[in-house]
């Protein structure tokens, strides 16, 4: 039975991700259609070399920040990891994150890399990389929930009010689907949750270097907003921006490439700009974030355990 049922849970995830992917690329197609390619063109090709440089500064600041966030919480659960280890570690997660389908592979090899390094297991490791994530996903959301509260209470038609009571369902739909996979496969979570997060200090710095992390995000989605001639400000973008990060969490496509510009091109009429602005600032995001990985191929050309 225990087999069977495990069986069963992996047959949905890779049903989840089969559907992610084929959502990601009808929205992807979507985009393509849609979009005046001229304007968006016309946009990035203005893009000058202090924006890209800008640009992928606050890149190595996000892979190092959460590299440390990473340390942090595995120290907390009895995972010892190096300062350095873990920025390698961290790099070589991002860039393969950027590149494999669905947008989590590079989670996984770090996890199993984890424990190839320093003799712990599989499950440990992995823990570790959960938590991790989780705490940059609680963070995300704090900011999508606050970009909500911003709205006008109908915008377009649409209710505030609903469209948070909807994030709430989803959320909680979530919650109910994925607890139970996680109890089943990480006997004694609660234990780990409690280390990493309630302990003495952890939640000051979890919280901490989440929010910044999920701050740089918001700015360099600003600062690529700004390089397209956008000019995105801070009261639109905390509205925005965190519901097009939302759409990379999803096990879909590639890097959140597709997904993104769909949510771009769908939010930035709401706050004043024009599709073509929001495709224009989602592509440089993710080609600045892209650029910024490129570190990993030295890790990963230089990796004794490629």
């Amino acid at each position: 039975m225990a087999i069977t049922l495990l069986e069963e849970r992996s047959l949905i995830l890779k049903l989840v991700r089969i559907v992610g992917t084929l959502l990601a690329l009808i929205l992807a197609a979507w985009v393509v259609w849609r979009t005046d390619w001229s304007i968006v063109l016309k946009s990035l090709s203005s893009v000058s070399l202090v924006h890209l440089s800008a640009g992928l500064l606050l890149v190595q600041f996000q892979i190092c920040m959460s590299a440390f966030r990473w340390r942090y919480t595995a120290l907390r659960i009895g995972q010892p990891i190096g300062k350095w280890q873990a920025v390698r570690e961290y790099y070589l997660s991002t860039g393969l994150n950027q590149l494999l389908p669905g947008g989590v592979a590079g989670d996984a090899i770090r996890a199993y890399r984890g424990r190839a390094h320093d003799g712990s297991g599989l499950a440990r490791s992995a823990t570790s990389v959960i938590l991790e994530r989780l705490s940059g996903q609680i963070a995300l959301l704090m900011f999508v929930l606050g970009g909500l509260l911003l709205w006008p209470d109908r915008i377009y038609g649409i209710n505030k009010w609903a469209v948070l009571a909807l994030v709430g369902v989803v959320v909680a739909v979530l919650c109910l689907a994925v607890l139970p996979v996680i109890r089943s496969r990480f006997a004694g979570l609660a234990n780990d949750l409690s280390a990493a997060f309630c302990s003495m200090g952890a939640a000051g710095y979890q919280l901490t270097t989440s929010v910044l992390i999920v701050a740089s995000y918001i700015a360099l989605f600003m600062l690529c907003a700004h390089a397209t001639g956008g000019s995105l400000t801070i009261g639109p973008a905390l509205m925005v921006v965190p519901l097009c990060l939302l759409t990379m969490v999803l096990p879909s496509g590639f890097g959140g490439w597709g997904t993104r510009e769909a949510a771009a091109a769908a939010l930035w009429p709401m706050v004043g700009y024009t599709p073509d602005q929001g495709i224009a600032a989602s592509l440089l995001y993710g080609a600045v974030a892209m650029l910024g990985a490129a570190p990993s191929l030295l890790v990963l050309l230089t990796s004794k355990d490629r």
